[in-house]
């Protein structure tokens, strides 16, 4: 349970990962995000959600931000197997299954939408969604 400041669980990214101590795994970054950011949700399940943008865009996008858009381009959710891979109460699926590990799976969640009204910043937006999806999906791994 998380009451104060001092209950948060610290997260570091040490030469090129992501390390989540409380769930025994990685992430590595890739070297195409800029400005990584990531926060802690525990609303319904234990999940952890992504900000960033491409190396190489000349300013900071609204979409990046994590005070404008907390969380919301693409989350990693962690769910006992047992549960399956859908909620048992309402039907809905847990998200894209990405990883099983000491008895938990690990989903991928699509942002729920788009963030940027301009079209210029919607491709930068879809841009930098894939490569979080990418880490996410495809770049998770456990550590002793």
């Amino acid at each position: 349970a998380i009451n104060t400041v001092a209950d948060l669980p610290e997260y570091s990214a040490v030469t090129g990962y992501i390390y989540v101590s409380e769930w025994g795994i990685k992430f590595k970054i890739p070297s195409d995000i800029a400005d990584l950011s990531y926060i802690l949700d525990q609303k319904y399940r234990p999940q952890i959600c992504f900000n960033g943008y491409q190396t190489g865009t000349k300013y900071f996008p609204g979409f990046a931000d994590i005070d404008q858009n907390p969380g919301g381009m693409g989350c990693i959710t962690r769910v006992a197997s047992y549960e399956g891979e859908s909620d048992k109460d309402s039907g809905y699926s847990f998200g894209e299954k990405v990883y099983t590990y000491n008895d938990f799976n690990y989903f991928y969640n699509a942002p729920a939408r788009v963030f940027s009204s301009s079209e210029a910043e919607k491709g930068l937006e879809s841009t930098a969604v894939q490569i979080i999806k990418n880490m996410l999906a495809n770049n998770i791994s456990h550590y002793e």
